[in-house]
């Protein structure tokens, strides 16, 4: 069968068209899913291979929990909003990416609940990424919450950084993406250049010597 499977105009899965679906492709889209159930969404998450549900603009807990369970890529870009209990149960997904990038805001209690229950590890291989690219702003507390857990960060909707929140989110010991940032300072190339993991800066568009030297 085929690798990828596109079903975008499905407005609704039962769980048991789910179970058909679940011995299929690596990766389903499902984008046009606007409602989804717990039960269904556990049998999505056993079957493995990537999953995009990005048209779900609302996530239950309960859903949220059992999508967690996926053990690949899941794509959550429709959500604009998240409550403190989803965010909690989503801090389980150990898939690989997570992708939140509808969020607009994210408050340092959501941040923290996002990142509840890990631990700092170095892991070179290990590819699990959240991904928050709808995130236009992010103060040093929020930052913090989100270093403080084990995935990749990938925040290409930040195009400026203050050094606060730089190194804040320095701490984070595994990848950082700000491919959004087109500029730098110094302070802030200073605050960023303490990060130990992998830092990827592909959106500067100029380097001044000064700013140079500080991410030396």
């Amino acid at each position: 069968g085929p690798s990828r499977l596109r079903l975008g105009g499905l407005t609704s899965l039962t769980p048991e068209l789910a179970v058909t679906l679940a011995n299929g492709p690596d990766s389903i889209e499902l984008s046009g899913l606007t409602a989804l159930t717990p039960e269904t969404a556990a049998v999505l998450a056993r079957r493995g291979g990537a999953l995009d549900v990005s048209g779900l603009t609302t996530l239950t807990p309960e859903t949220a929990a059992a999508l967690a369970g996926l053990h690949d890529a899941l794509d959550l870009s429709g959500l604009t909003t998240l409550t403190p209990e989803t965010a909690a149960a989503l801090a389980e997904f150990r898939g690989g990416e997570l992708s939140l990038d509808g969020v607009r805001a994210l408050a340092p209690e959501l941040a923290a609940a996002l990142t509840a229950g890990q631990e700092q590890h170095d892991d070179p291989d290990d590819s699990d990424t959240l991904s928050l690219g709808g995130l236009m702003t992010l103060t040093p507390e929020a930052a913090a919450a989100l270093a403080s857990g084990t995935r990749n960060l990938r925040l290409a909707g930040l195009t400026s950084l203050t050094p606060a929140t730089a190194a804040a989110l320095a701490r984070n010991t595994r990848g950082l993406e700000l491919r959004g940032l087109l500029s730098l300072t110094p302070e802030t190339a200073a605050a960023l250049a303490t990060h130990q993991g992998r830092l990827q800066l592909s959106g500067l568009k100029e380097l001044t010597p000064e700013t140079a030297a500080a991410l030396a």
